[in-house]
């Protein structure tokens, strides 16, 4: 007979109850928002609203020839691991529930009270914005409203980044002259900072959010040149370091992956409002005239750029009230230095409801 190792096949249920647990709240959290079942006598209106971070408070009512009949109020309270249910309708007593199984299918409540009715109730979440709700086994289809109002999302984010300047391009830019012609030149990618606040617009029952967003990066990028001057017919050579103080504000569509919604993918525009550059090196000229050669110190500059965002994030199961998450982005410039930078970071966000 085979003896099955039997600590990993117990590792590996507990490990599914656990990822099952965390699935909890999420889940009850998809409830948020307005359903209905519509017939030809009634229309029926199922409304779930968040009731503090583990909580959800819930109202079924009835248009009748254009009135509003209440029929019951529940209250949803909830943690990742157990969930209870209080439903009361008018004039009777309220009954509480709890629940007792719970996957990525459906969800069972039974009542606390062995005599109370209905004794079970099921839930049953679909795609596509579908609900079946169960009463000791009498069905009721509900379909969620999409005509929701757009909710803002604020965000903060900081991180590190890695910049390089496009080869290509480099010589004639970073030089910060437009009569210069390169005769050697290369560059050496530094880490920065940066830091970015940022307004989006959430479209519910849609996996959309458009930001827009505020920054500053802070980059540096090591470059050692050797060029000529043709119009002061100079040579010269810089080594050193370019310190960019980037300013900028992005526009960048974002859309959200899977049912919980923890990772993202955006892809968005930027342009500078200013780029404050500094030279920090050493500098030499083969010119002995000192009038020529101070002209090709770099010095202090302002510019600007403007190029594409392509991001990445994944949002963090814990500290649910900030939402904290990791984030990969990737700038690219598409007009004077043709900046390439990779930046990896953290974030928080909070919804205004």
């Amino acid at each position: 007979m085979k003896n099955w190792p039997v600590f990993p096949i117990l590792s590996f249920i507990l490990f599914t109850q656990t990822i099952l647990s965390a699935q909890l709240s999420d889940d009850l959290k998809n409830l948020e928002g307005r359903w209905y079942q519509e017939t030809r006598q009634s229309i029926t209106y199922q409304s779930w609203q968040k009731l503090g971070e583990n909580g959800l408070e819930g109202y079924r009512y009835s248009i009748i020839c254009g009135d509003s009949v209440l029929l019951c109020r529940a209250l949803l309270q909830f943690t990742d691991e157990e969930a209870q249910l209080s439903v009361s309708e008018e004039g009777q007593t309220p009954q509480a529930y709890t629940l007792i199984a719970h996957d990525v299918k459906k969800m069972v409540w039974k009542n606390d009270d062995p005599f109370g009715t209905p004794q079970k109730l099921e839930w049953k979440i679909l795609n596509g914005g579908y609900a079946t709700f169960i009463a000791d086994g009498v069905e009721s289809d509900f379909r969620k409203d999409i005509r929701q109002p757009i909710k803002l999302r604020i965000r903060a984010s900081l991180g590190l980044n890695m910049n390089q300047y496009a080869q290509a391009a480099a010589p004639n830019r970073f030089l910060g002259r437009t009569n210069v012609a390169a005769v050697q030149a290369e560059t050496q990618m530094l880490s920065g900072k940066e830091a970015a606040f940022s307004v989006g617009l959430l479209f519910p029952s849609t996996p959309l959010c458009l930001n827009f967003e505020l920054g500053m990066a802070y980059r540096k990028v090591g470059v050692q040149a050797a060029f000529f001057d043709p119009k002061l017919s100079v040579f010269g050579d810089r080594n050193g370091v370019y310190r960019n103080f980037n300013y900028y504000f992005a526009i960048v569509p974002e859309v959200f992956v899977g049912k919980k919604r923890n990772f993202s993918v955006s892809a968005g525009f930027y342009n500078d409002l200013v780029q404050q550059r500094y030279f920090d090196g050493n500098f030499n000229s083969l010119e002995p005239n000192p009038s020529k050669s101070s002209s090709l110190h770099p010095g202090f500059d302002v510019d600007s750029e403007h190029g594409l965002i392509l991001g990445l994030n994944y949002r963090l199961n814990w500290m649910k009230n900030y939402h904290p998450q990791l984030y990969l982005r990737y700038m690219h410039g598409l007009n004077n230095t043709h900046v390439q930078a990779i930046s990896l970071g953290a974030a928080v966000d909070f919804e205004i409801r």
